[in-house]
């Protein structure tokens, strides 16, 4: 799967971070942070539903994704906000964070892949939630040992987190297995090789 949007390091993080506040703040008065699945939206069981109806004034046109796979609904989705992130656009964030979220909740156990998990990982890191982009973090590590965006995700949130011990760790992870990881033609790596070379040249 190609990565469908840019992804600079820096840039990226400050932009998720500007809108984190008033997205955390308006998921929480929705009822849904800390309680993803407890989204209040039309057709809340479905995402592809979701997104057919007439959008609100104002609001952008979403994606059609009904006859889309639960796979490309969620890489249609993701892509969505993370757009609107580095673009600033928070109501956009806001609309379609839980779309997405619940959109990855039904992915089928084998579309669940490093590159799916990622991609949810960044999205929890948009609206701040550390642990579940940490744990995400954690299960593609566990998955595939020494996998690069394992690495990049835990010194992602030691940066934000100031947290300069666990970010050496990763950081000095990422640089130990860069070569053999990016030879060894995973998926995922092709798909953000222009991130995941640009953090390399970025480490000391």
């Amino acid at each position: 799967m190609a990565s469908r949007v840019p992804e600079p390091r820096l840039p990226w993080i400050v932009g998720g971070l500007l809108a984190t506040a008033s997205v955390v703040m308006v998921l929480a008065m929705a009822g849904t942070w800390g309680e993803p699945k407890a989204v209040a939206m039309p057709n809340a069981g479905n995402p592809a539903a979701a997104t057919t109806g007439p959008a609100p004034a104002g609001a952008s046109v979403p994606p059609d994704i009904t006859n889309m796979t639960p796979r490309e609904r969620f890489t249609r989705l993701s892509d969505r906000v993370t757009a609107a992130a580095e673009q600033g656009d928070t109501s956009t964030v806001i609309r379609f964070w839980p779309m997405a979220q619940q959109a990855y909740e039904m992915l089928l156990p084998g579309d669940r892949d490093i590159d799916a998990r990622y991609h949810m990982a960044a999205l929890d890191l948009m609206i701040s939630d550390f642990p579940a982009t940490l744990a995400q973090a954690d299960t593609i590590l566990a998955e595939a040992p020494n996998n690069l965006m394992g690495f990049y995700l835990r010194s992602v949130v030691a940066e934000i987190q100031q947290d300069k011990a666990a970010r050496t760790a990763a950081d000095k992870a990422f640089k130990d297995h860069f070569a053999a990881e990016m030879a060894s033609g995973r998926s995922e790596y092709a798909d953000h090789d222009a991130m995941l070379r640009q953090f390399r040249g970025e480490l000391p």
